[in-house]
């Protein structure tokens, strides 16, 4: 907490919060085995989790002739999880079903919470969010996978789907949120607000070609070391590399300035670089019941930028404005030889979701003032079985999906049917609104070198479903006004 009163208060709050370090598993040349009491097979669940949430608040009030200086708020992540498998030496995994995952969840959020009041005010404040930490799982082909069900996943944020959840921390959580708060009411005040959220998170799966099977033996004879009594059965195995992290920027009444002559530019700055990426080398062969791989990129983006503020003249640069940049790419690669006794899937997904606002409601005797929103999505998900140099080989006794899909969704949640909403009332007013919206979407199935028989039926599939809401709305009274959309 930052407070300064007086003739003259010029302070600067600082609060920053940087996590790190490693969370990793690591099993070379050892045989783990699952049992209940009964010295039954169980389940076997290895887990590498990293689970961080922090807060980080800096507040401020500065009462004076004249008050500035600058509040700055930073919460950043950068811890990485990670499982290797037989690096150096193999393993044996013995379960009725086994799941092993490296999870990374950070919520790092980032709070400015600052009042001035003063003859002359002027402030800066910036709220900076940040996730740059890497999920990682390897895979060796030295391993071995004795159970009904294997699933071998690398998660990076918190994962949802229809059933179950992941999340520890609930879903009101996100992975970066920053905000900008209170206000600067002043004869003259110059205010620059800026909420800024960084999603960078990568993540990665390597498998080899390890064994998968599962081990059958008659109950009259599991105590038997007879190795003819045991028939050898085949797994159903599953494979993801999911990235599912979410941002909110938002300046709210932080923005709000008042009094004789006042400036505000106020941004809410969302920003995300994520990476999938999902790699198999079958080599001679990977023998199973059914493979179902998936790699999946979900990025949702809420920013609000909010310049409301009432005074005798107003001329803000951008009293409100919102910028975004998502970049999405995700990538499953596939090459040796496959062989299930039942179906093949193998997906590439991205999900790209944004709600974005900028609303800049002005009420002065003279007032300009800019009300902005500019957006670029970009989303690559590839399929890629076979390359220039290994060969892939898929050989099914079901069907056989191979799908590359991006769907983007922008300004469909409720609340945000105005993506810029500019008002200027008042003697004198000239308001400009304007959006600038890129969306770039590229879905590739890519066969190379392949060889693919199916005894059922064979999908290759890219689809791409944008469904985009993009308006503005200027509204200006004035005996002078002249506004711009």
């Amino acid at each position: 907490f930052q407070a300064g009163v007086g003739g003259g208060a010029i302070n600067v709050g600082y609060g920053s919060v940087t996590n790190g370090g490693n969370n990793q598993i690591t099993i070379d040349g050892s045989t783990v085995k699952a049992t209940d009491a009964t010295s039954n097979i169980d389940d076997l669940n290895i887990y590498a989790v990293n689970a961080v949430d922090v807060e980080n608040t800096v507040r401020g009030f500065e009462l004076g002739g004249v008050v500035g200086g600058a509040f700055i708020s930073k919460a950043i992540d950068a811890s990485n999880t990670k499982v290797d498998l037989g690096e150096t030496a193999g393993n044996t995994f013995i379960g009725s079903a086994i799941c092993i995952e490296a999870y990374n969840d950070p919520h790092m959020k980032a709070v400015i919470d600052a009042f001035d009041i003063g003859a002359l005010s002027g402030k800066g404040n910036i709220a900076t969010a940040k996730a740059s930490g890497k999920t990682t799982l390897n895979v060796d082909a030295k391993n071995n996978f004795d159970a009904n069900e294997v699933e071998l996943v690398a998660i990076s944020g918190e994962y949802k789907d229809d059933e179950n959840s992941t999340s520890q921390t609930g879903p009101e959580k996100v992975t970066t949120e920053a905000n900008v708060l209170g206000g600067a009411p002043a004869i003259v005040g110059v205010i620059v607000n800026k909420a800024r959220t960084y999603n960078e998170m990568e993540t990665t799966l390597n498998v080899g070609a390890a064994n998968f099977y599962k081990t059958i033996v008659e109950d009259n004879l599991k105590t038997s070391q007879d190795e003819t009594n045991i028939q050898s059965g085949i797994t159903d195995l599953i494979i993801g590399a999911v990235n599912s992290t979410d941002s909110f920027a938002n300046i709210d009444e932080g923005s709000r300035t008042g009094g004789g002559v006042t400036s505000g530019s106020n941004f809410a700055q969302t920003n995300a670089n994520s990476n999938v990426t999902l790699n198999i080398d079958a080599g001679d062969k990977l023998h199973v019941n059914t493979l179902e791989l998936y790699a999946t990129n979900n990025e949702t983006i809420k920013a609000i930028a909010n310049g409301t503020n009432g005074s005798l003249v107003n001329v803000s640069p951008y009293a409100a404005k919102v910028e975004n940049n998502i970049t999405a790419t995700t990538n499953l690669n596939v090459v040796g030889n496959i062989e299930t006794e039942d179906y093949f899937i193998a997906q590439a997904l991205g999900k790209t979701t944004a709600n974005l606002k900028a609303d800049a409601m002005n009420a002065s005797v003279v007032g300009g003032s800019g009300t902005a929103v500019d957006s670029v999505i970009t989303t690559t998900s590839n399929v890629n079985i076979g390359n220039d140099t290994k060969q892939a080989n898929i050989t099914t006794g079901g069907d056989t999906v191979v799908e590359a899909e991006n769907t983007i969704n922008l300004n469909r949640a409720d609340g945000f049917d105005k993506m810029v909403l500019g008002n200027g009332y008042g003697g004198v007013t000239a308001s400009v609104a304007h959006i600038d919206n890129t969306v770039n979407s590229n879905a590739n199935v890519n066969l190379n070198s392949t060889n693919i028989l199916s005894a059922g039926e064979v999908d290759l599939i890219t689809h791409t479903n944008e469904d985009l809401r993009v308006n503005s709305y200027v509204y200006s009274t004035g005996v002078l006004n002249d506004s711009n959309n």
